[in-house]
């Protein structure tokens, strides 16, 4: 069974997690980073899907919008 994170339309996360993904769409580095971190988090942690979320995570908030304000 998966354990669902809900986020409440409009909240303070729900906005992060637009920013990120907009920041993504507006920089091929970091996106071709982002897309490099999740391939070597899962061949790392194969089923181990805390590991691989703490290491997105990780590389989330090293990327934050947040940071740059």
């Amino acid at each position: 069974m998966v354990n669902a994170h809900l986020v409440t339309y409009g909240a303070r996360e729900w906005r992060a997690y637009l920013e990120f993904r907009d920041r993504l769409r507006g920089d091929p580095r970091a996106r071709e980073e982002y897309a490099a971190t999740k391939i070597s988090l899962a061949r790392d942690f194969p089923g181990d899907r805390t590991a691989y979320v703490d290491g997105k995570t990780a590389f989330v908030q090293r990327h934050s919008i947040e940071d740059d304000r």
